[in-house]
């Protein structure tokens, strides 16, 4: 019965990967309705259901509902985004409540970077001050989870400039480049790159900025922050 129960457990990770990357890739391309991606979403989400493990099931629907938020934010559906973030918090807590994984810490500071920039300014101040803090929560238990860890990179490079510390982002980006332990997906390495893109124009390199976007729209050439990064660099 245990090996029936791990071979199950094996292919229902392999399922719910399959349609996750799917919805991934969908978001990242941005060259799909709403439509077709909330068809790509549920079907994410009912394969997130058929877990038999609920800590699990909460952690991986709350990272649906960050991909699914992310598309809305590209729509500039802000009120569709903050449900989308609102919900996965509550998810990724509810799951952390019943088993502190590093996917559920990670889903729970990803959901909240993302629901900054749907929120007011005190939601902003008052989350920002944590984020470094449900970061850790995540790598405490896995250094190579790498969404928490581009999480942290982020915090370096996106942060107000007063706050920004180009050097130590590039650092952990780099190292998520180089190291296969973290074993990044096409739109976590897309990740990378504008990140690295943003700490070399907060050094004003733009020659090796426009580099590291050209390694970005390889991967996905219509994302819209790869304009904005280079609008960044014209200005």
């Amino acid at each position: 019965m245990l090996f029936l129960w791990v071979v199950s457990a094996g292919l229902y990770a392999q399922e719910f990967k399959k349609t996750y990357t799917e919805l991934e890739n969908a978001v990242y391309a941005e060259l799909d309705t709403t439509e077709v991606i909330l068809s790509l979403y549920e079907a994410a989400c009912n394969t997130a259901r058929q877990s038999s493990d609920e800590a699990v099931c909460l952690a991986q629907l709350s990272q649906c509902e960050e991909l699914l938020g992310r598309w809305y934010l590209v729509q500039e559906d802000n009120d569709h985004a903050a449900e989308c973030f609102d919900r996965g918090i509550e998810y990724a807590q509810q799951s952390i409540k019943i088993s502190p994984t590093a996917d559920a810490h990670a889903a729970l500071a990803s959901n909240t970077s993302q629901n900054m920039r749907t929120k007011s300014v005190g939601y902003m101040i008052k989350n920002g001050l944590k984020m470094q803090s449900l970061i850790d929560d995540a790598l405490q238990i896995d250094p190579y989870n790498a969404a928490a860890t581009y999480l942290r990179a982020s915090t370096y490079v996106y942060a107000p400039k007063a706050f920004t510390n180009a050097k130590k982002g590039r650092e952990i980006a780099l190292q998520m480049l180089s190291d296969t332990n973290y074993n990044l997906s096409k739109a976590q390495t897309f990740n990378v790159y504008t990140a690295l893109a943003q700490a070399e124009i907060l050094d004003k390199n733009y020659t090796q900025a426009r580099l590291y976007l050209q390694q970005g729209a390889d991967l996905f050439p219509s994302n819209s922050s790869l304009k904005e990064l280079e609008r960044e660099i014209q200005e």
